[in-house]
């Protein structure tokens, strides 16, 4: 006799409510795992955009072995316009600008010249960047070159000086391009070493001014969490906070700008700071290396 008894009868099917719970687990799953590779992807651009920056670094460096420890030149032709870049040069014979010296020293260097989020879009979504014309509304280098430090030798220690508005040392109106007491280094903060590449925020003005420079209004993108890349000279790569005190999109007073930055001298004994920017664009003394006399401590 067979001691088992056949089961007999329809199988069991989920009921609605069961079904109904899957779903919401699946949807709070979703939820949270959604936002978790969202970052991931952030970071991942974040560190590609780093690593594109310390090549650029290295660039630098491989630029001043080569030129006496001096880095790149911001020249000008006698009516007073760009002539010479890091990222392009003017050839006065056939009417046209030609690749300057980084693409000697960085190989793929319209990829490297990219941020990865941004791609060289303009604020207006066009990504035409080109290299033999300035041109409004397209962004041809992610990041630029802050022009007030041509000519920088990379075997000085000393450095140069930022409105610290992040740190929330000074948030009102923008400082004097030259002061000395009170303000200094209250209000100020110490760069480890004077930045040469900024990622430039697009909307100011990156989109505006194809040139390839940093300075004056000029500001330093937000696209990473807050904040962008910048080199040093001594080839090091920082994440810069972008103090924007309303919105992106409107240029403030108290926004951190390239005029921001400034030197350290002493006049009669006592420590004035000037801009680098508008010392650069202001005083007759704008030759290569003219930032040296101010690195020596």
């Amino acid at each position: 006799m067979n001691s088992g008894a056949r089961m007999t009868g329809k199988q069991r099917g989920f009921t609605l409510i069961e079904l109904l719970v899957v779903i919401a687990i699946i949807a709070l799953l979703i939820g949270i795992l959604l936002p978790a590779l969202g970052h991931a992807r952030e970071t991942g651009l974040r560190v590609a955009c780093a690593s594109n920056a310390r090549q650029l670094g290295v660039a630098t460096h491989q630029y001043a072995n080569d030129h006496d420890t001096k880095i790149w030149a911001v020249a000008l032709d006698d009516g007073g316009a760009i002539a010479e870049t890091w990222a392009r040069v003017w050839d006065e014979s056939e009417d046209r600008w030609e690749p300057g010296a980084i693409y000697a020293y960085v190989d793929n260097t319209h990829e490297v010249l990219a941020c990865p989020k941004n791609k060289r879009r303009s604020v207006t979504g066009e990504d035409r960047s080109v290299l033999d014309a300035f041109t409004s509304g397209e962004v041809d280098f992610d990041y630029t070159f802050f022009a007030g430090m041509q000519g920088a030798r990379t075997d000085l220690p000393g450095t140069v000086w930022y409105v610290d508005r992040v740190g929330g040392k000074y948030t009102d109106a923008h400082l004097p391009t030259g002061f000395g007491e009170p303000y200094g280094e209250d209000k100020l903060t110490r760069f480890r070493s004077p930045p040469v590449f900024v990622e430039e925020s697009a909307e100011w003005y990156n989109s505006v001014y194809t040139d390839g420079l940093w300075g004056n209004l000029d500001q330093i993108s937000s696209r990473h969490d807050g904040g962008g890349q910048i080199v040093t000279l001594d080839g090091g790569v920082e994440f810069f906070p972008s103090y924007v005190s309303e919105s992106e999109q409107a240029q403030e007073n108290t926004d951190f700008i390239a005029n921001e930055i400034y030197f350290k001298i002493r006049l009669n004994g006592k420590p004035k700071y000037r801009s680098v920017s508008w010392w650069t664009s202001s005083q007759v003394d704008q030759s290569y290396g003219w930032i040296n006399q101010y690195l020596l401590y």
